[in-house]
């Protein structure tokens, strides 16, 4: 993950680089390899898929994903999507969980660890 509170790509033709802040809520997600650009905010709760490049604000309770990030759904909606697939899929407790079950838990979907 990147988050970046500069954007040098004007310096050659202007003579300035852009800066700005970013401001990330509480309890937000960021995915592995997501890149956020200056003067962002991501509101409380909001989740951002992997590999997402945020260069515009992200709602305080909403997934947002894809390059450049789009906001989905809300939060709620997302968790509740997987509460329901956890009631068909299986799920592990993080201690002692066997990993060749796992392993050949996930063959066909997706599973769930504590």
């Amino acid at each position: 993950m990147h988050i970046l509170a500069h954007d040098a790509s004007t310096k050659a033709h202007l003579g300035y680089t852009k800066i700005g802040e970013v401001r990330i809520g509480r309890r937000v997600f960021l995915g592995a390899g997501t890149i956020v650009l200056p003067d962002v905010r991501i509101g409380d709760d909001a989740i951002v898929g992997a590999g997402s490049i945020v260069r515009d604000d992200v709602p305080a309770g909403m997934v947002a994903l894809g390059n450049p990030a789009r906001t989905i759904c809300t939060t709620a909606e997302y968790l509740d999507r997987h509460r329901e697939r956890m009631l068909e899929r299986p799920r592990f407790a993080r201690s002692g969980a066997n990993k060749e079950m796992m392993r050949r838990a996930v063959l066909d979907g997706a599973a769930y660890v504590e």
